[in-house]
């Protein structure tokens, strides 16, 4: 008994094996409770894009005892280049591999998120109950338990249920008033494949900025194997829909806007066709004003999805938990702009030197020159490792896809994005 108040261990229910799942995990078992993890896949999703640690993301991993862990399977990215359409190097923003002061466009901690999904699973698999193959459907509560029923028809009780589902999260829907909408959507699309890697695929990020609201990536993160990114900002009901759609209409689609776009594009657009992970995605943001209710919570990207142009990690899945009830003060914080200097593309931005060597990568995705109005809950955040403001902090596996790009000011989404249709891919952030 610690100043009247009787710790006990609690059975906890997390639903959703991502990397918001897994250190939920780690913190809480090793607080003593007895957790439990399901996830719909039949095996951890070890699978996924490039993502990065910065800041509080990198201290928390060195308090879970895992950071030379990770630093054993950091992909060698040394920095990025933007480029023309002939390849040819216009601008080169190099790592900060130094351990002091900020990070740079790429950090110093660069890991596939398939990497890091299983570091964490193999920190936690002895302490936690892992359930795969299976999803929480639905769920009743009252003063005392949460009764989670599950996809194969069975139930069960727990003290909390945690909602880490994703940015579609059906925790998240089931435990908003019937109606509530919580996404907005940013007039943007990712699709993102692997393809062989070829001898000009250098350690250097490849960012070439293509005339029409579009954008390709191209980053390498093993010998054998290199990253391909499109991004399309387009407002049109076919974009929106193309994610629901069979993966060969998706392929087609990415194909079609941006068979003209030069450089290597044709290379990428034949290696789509036979690569062993491809997916597409709207990129939306997840916004509510609740984050719990009861015994049921919501964490990661079920609670406050920023999507990958927020350019900002949310460190909170990975300390030690502090967005329970009546306790939320892990993610969401108030703070004021810091950075006083403009672009004058895309408002304020993060360093002067910055602002002036890559407009472009601004002034391609805002259609106006005024800076979007947010919720008061949630004022603009200019962090250093962004160049336009965002609105949100997101998830360690959602830190800043195609950082230095702002988003358009969102307009409310009439529905749940579109899932993207089946085969093995990434999180759907």
């Amino acid at each position: 008994m610690t100043n009247g108040i009787t710790r006990r261990s609690l059975r906890i229910l997390v639903a959703g094996g991502g990397i918001t799942g897994h250190a939920l995990a780690f913190w809480l078992t090793r607080d003593g409770h007895r957790v439990t993890v399901v996830e719909r896949f039949p095996a951890p999703r070890a699978a996924g894009a490039q993502v990065d640690l910065r800041g509080q993301g990198i201290e928390a991993v060195a308090r879970m005892g895992l950071l030379e862990t990770v630093r054993g399977r950091l992909v060698d990215e040394a920095g990025v280049a933007f480029i023309d359409s002939r390849g040819k190097p216009k601008a080169t923003i190099m790592a900060n591999t130094s351990g002091r002061g900020r990070q740079s466009l790429t950090s110093e901690y660069e890991i596939m998120r398939g990497d890091l999904v299983r570091i964490l699973y193999e920190a936690t698999r002895n302490d936690t109950e892992y359930v795969f193959g299976r999803s929480v459907d639905g769920f009743v509560q009252d003063a005392d338990r949460v009764t989670a029923h599950f996809s194969d028809g069975t139930s069960d009780e727990y003290d909390l249920l945690v909602g880490a589902d994703g940015q579609g999260s059906r925790v998240r829907r089931a435990l908003l008033p019937e109606g509530a909408d919580p996404y907005w959507r940013v007039g943007i699309h990712m699709a993102y494949w692997f393809v062989p890697r070829i001898a000009s695929d250098s350690s250097i990020r490849d960012t070439y900025m293509v005339p029409g609201g579009r954008q390709i990536m191209r980053r390498s993160h093993n010998a054998t194997e290199t990253q391909v990114y499109f991004v399309l900002r387009e407002e049109s009901a076919k974009a929106s829909a193309i994610h629901r759609a069979p993966v060969e209409q998706q392929q087609k689609f990415w194909a079609d806007r941006f068979r003209d776009a030069g450089w290597q594009t044709g290379r990428f657009i034949e290696g789509m066709q036979d690569s062993p992970f491809f997916y597409s995605q709207e990129i939306v943001q997840v916004r509510t004003d609740r984050w719990y209710k009861g015994r049921v919570v919501l964490a990661g990207d079920a609670a406050h999805c920023a999507s990958p142009y927020s350019a900002w990690e949310s460190p909170a899945v990975w300390s030690a938990p502090t967005s329970w009830p009546g306790r939320s003060t892990g993610t969401r914080t108030t703070c004021r702009p810091r950075w006083p200097t403009t672009n004058e593309s895309c408002g304020p931005s993060s360093t002067r030197s910055r602002t002036r060597s890559i407009p472009a990568s601004c002034a391609w995705a805002c259609p106006s020159m005024g800076t979007p109005s947010a919720p008061s809950r949630m004022p603009p955040r200019w962090p250093a490792s962004s160049t336009c403001p965002t609105w949100s902090r997101g998830s360690p596996g959602r830190t800043a896809a195609v950082a230095g790009s702002c988003p358009p000011t969102p307009t409310r989404a009439p529905s749940e994005p579109p899932r993207p249709a089946a085969r093995e891919r990434g999180p759907a952030r």
